[in-house]
């Protein structure tokens, strides 16, 4: 028996490593100071979708040490829920840690 076929909202856009010049529209997204935006920026890897308007729709960072790698932010755009964003997101990002050779990727739990 196959399960019911679910149609989403593809969204398009590019999957792409941030920028300094990304500071004040992930500044928006994220909901924080562009200082926390740099900080972030300075380590590890920040991924972000590129919507077809200009702005951010998504962003997720990693941080890569000796062969691991944590996923510990991930947002979306409220505009965009129900588009399985997550999935897309989550999707790059492990094969980002792959390419890298991590052997292990960890999750934090959202707080």
């Amino acid at each position: 028996m196959y399960a019911p076929f679910v149609r989403v909202r593809p969204i398009p856009g590019n999957i792409r490593n941030a920028t300094v010049v990304d500071t004040a529209a992930l500044s928006r997204l994220l909901t924080t100071t562009p200082a926390n935006v740099n900080a972030l920026l300075s380590r590890g890897h920040m991924l972000v979708l590129d919507r077809c308007d200009g702005t951010l729709g998504a962003a997720i960072h990693l941080d890569l040490v000796d062969g691991r790698a944590t996923m510990d932010m991930l947002v979306v755009d409220p505009s965009l829920a129900g588009c399985d964003l997550e999935d897309r997101m989550t999707g790059v990002a492990r094969a980002l840690c792959e390419a890298y050779g991590c052997d292990r990727v960890e999750t934090r739990a959202a707080r």
